[in-house]
């Protein structure tokens, strides 16, 4: 599965900003009053989702493919089976590193090309659900064979695409945000 983020630019100017703190937003000093002050604003919307480099129990940190997403304090899930566990990011992380330091050690060792996701498991599953539902319905060029094992026996397949989708957008509800 692809990273699940957005990294955006924004360009923007505030004319009347005469504060050198705004918030958790630092420009510096000096700053003029009344002065146009122009600024360039980076952020990452979505949530964090790539795979294991390398990650050994035990160890205080592990090594990701795309840091993109993975921020100080939050917590990411490892999807390995029955050695799944959830980590917390520490505090010390340094943004943009692919060595992310962990709050506490981990318990498993784990494999290169494991997924570490913070993306919840119910996106994720709805994902699976649309990709499913595509592929149970063939194209015009497609050739298919019906696998039965009995005579006339039909298969079923587009009659569930609409199950798939109905379950996919149910699980997607909480998530939904209306302006």
């Amino acid at each position: 599965m692809a990273n699940a983020y957005t990294n955006t630019t924004h360009q923007f100017s505030t004319p009347y900003l005469t504060l050198a703190t705004q918030g958790p937003l630092q420009f510096g000093l000096p700053m003029t009053p009344r002065r146009e002050l122009f600024v360039n604003l980076q952020y990452v919307a979505g949530y964090a989702n790539t795979t294991i480099t390398s990650a050994t129990a035990g160890q205080s940190t592990l090594i990701v493919a795309d840091p993109t997403g993975i921020i100080a304090n939050s917590s990411l899930q490892i999807y390995d089976g029955f050695n799944s566990e959830l980590v917390t990011i520490a505090s010390n992380h340094t943004y943009g590193n692919s060595t992310v330091a962990l709050a506490s050690p981990l318990a498993y060792s784990h494999g290169t090309g494991v997924s570490i996701s913070a993306l919840p498991p119910a996106v994720k599953e709805a994902a699976i659900l649309v990709t499913t539902a595509m592929l149970k319905v063939r194209g015009d060029s497609s050739m298919t064979m019906a696998i039965s094992n009995t005579a006339g026996q039909t298969v079923a397949g587009k009659d569930k695409m609409g199950e798939d989708i109905a379950l996919a957008k149910e699980l997607l509800t909480p998530y939904r945000r209306v302006r």
